[in-house]
């Protein structure tokens, strides 16, 4: 799936977003990101703005997304600068923010590295990138995934169902669902210039109940195995 298609997918499911993305995950992630943001701060590919209210009590922010609807669901939400653009091609000077961060969206991209080297240029000097994404270690979830989607597409009546309690159930071309692995990610970093570059597992298991558990168990080994990933790096 390319950028412009990933586009126009979001474009497409903007509405029932909120709906699909897993509050716990995402106020995790959310919390990683909002202790590393300060000074001005750009967010790529902000969704419908989970991550930027918690970024916006740590300093200037400006959203951004591919999506024009995805935009317009934030500017709903918060009066900041909103920017549509791709994440492999930044409209800004050098130098122009202290933080950047992007949940989720690396591997959308059809040249993720491209994204690396954008913002290590539109990043001042000691300033911080931080992604997000999900762990490889659980792409075989995506498989099955995959045959529930094209099994609910190949029957009307399953299609007819999922739209009446507005399921939101994806797409069948699965390419941009793949995660990286956490060595990726770092070398990325590492490729684009970056220095000083950690990682911090996100959610062992998928419940908020069991928050404190998680915590604690993101400390010791089984981090390796987190649900998901917080890597980010430092421009020298």
């Amino acid at each position: 799936m390319s950028n412009k298609e990933v586009m126009q997918a979001f474009d497409k499911t903007a509405g029932l977003y909120d709906r699909t993305v897993h509050r716990y995950f995402s106020s995790r992630r959310a919390e990683v990101f909002a202790e590393l943001g300060k000074g001005r701060i750009l967010e790529v590919g902000a969704g419908t703005g989970t991550v930027t209210e918690k970024l916006v009590k740590r300093g200037k922010v400006v959203a951004s997304d591919i999506s024009f609807n995805m935009l317009k669901n934030i500017g709903k939400r918060l009066k900041i600068p909103l920017a549509q653009f791709d994440a492999e091609h930044f409209p800004f000077k050098k130098g122009a923010f202290d933080t950047i961060v992007s949940g989720e969206t690396i591997y959308y991209l059809d040249n993720p590295e491209r994204f690396f080297k954008e913002a290590f240029y539109v990043l001042r000097k000691g300033g911080v990138c931080a992604v997000s994404s999900t762990n490889r270690l659980w792409d075989f979830l995506n498989t099955p995934r995959s045959w529930m989607i094209n099994l609910i597409n190949s029957s009307s009546l399953l299609s007819k169902a999922a739209k009446a309690v507005n399921w939101d159930y994806g797409w069948a071309d699965e390419k941009q669902f793949y995660g990286f692995y956490e060595k990726k990610i770092k070398q990325m970093f590492k490729q684009a210039g970056f220095s000083d570059i950690k990682t911090k597992p996100v959610v062992i298991f998928p419940f908020s109940k069991l928050d404190r558990f998680n915590r604690e168990l993101e400390k010791t080994f089984l981090g390796k195995v987190s649900l998901g990933k917080v890597v980010w790096g430092r421009k020298g």
